[in-house]
């Protein structure tokens, strides 16, 4: 299930702790809080639940509010495409990315770098066909062994 990204903010806590030694160190913990109805949408209850979450430090494009046509007028055609297509990946709504959404393909890294892909950056579709037709049109051409 492929759900819209939600902002969530990381907050540092300091935490002393005494060593054996006697000696006392501070450590710096970092905690996400998760919204009361996130956390009610996905189910989770008092006590230790797993969640699985894909956590990526925001860009300055993450920052807007794609709600808002003043920021779609504005910013959205100052964007690179590798820029849009990250957003489109993460948090805008699929208005603003023409219907496109994110799908999760399962491939190794190494997988997709044998198509000439960069695992690195944001694919489309046309992205991986393309990739495809290019490996089937040069195994074609090469002579058989």
């Amino acid at each position: 299930m492929i759900t819209p990204a939600i902002p969530l903010i990381v907050k540092p806590y300091k935490m002393k702790k005494r060593l054996k030694t006697g000696e006392e160190r501070e450590y710096t913990i970092y905690r996400i809080n998760l919204p009361k109805n996130l956390a009610e949408t996905l189910g989770l209850e008092d006590g230790e639940d797993l969640i699985l979450a894909y956590i990526a430090q925001a860009k300055w494009y993450h920052l807007f509010d794609w709600s808002n046509p003043e920021v779609l007028r504005e910013v959205l055609p100052r964007l690179t495409e590798k820029e849009r297509l990250e957003l489109c990946a993460t948090l805008a709504p699929e208005k603003v990315c023409e219907g496109r959404r994110p799908h999760i393909l399962v491939a190794s890294p190494e997988e997709l770098r044998q198509l000439g892909l960069d695992p690195d950056r944001p694919l489309t579709l046309e992205d991986l066909v393309e990739a495809v037709k290019r490996k089937v049109l040069a195994e074609a051409q090469s002579p058989s062994t």
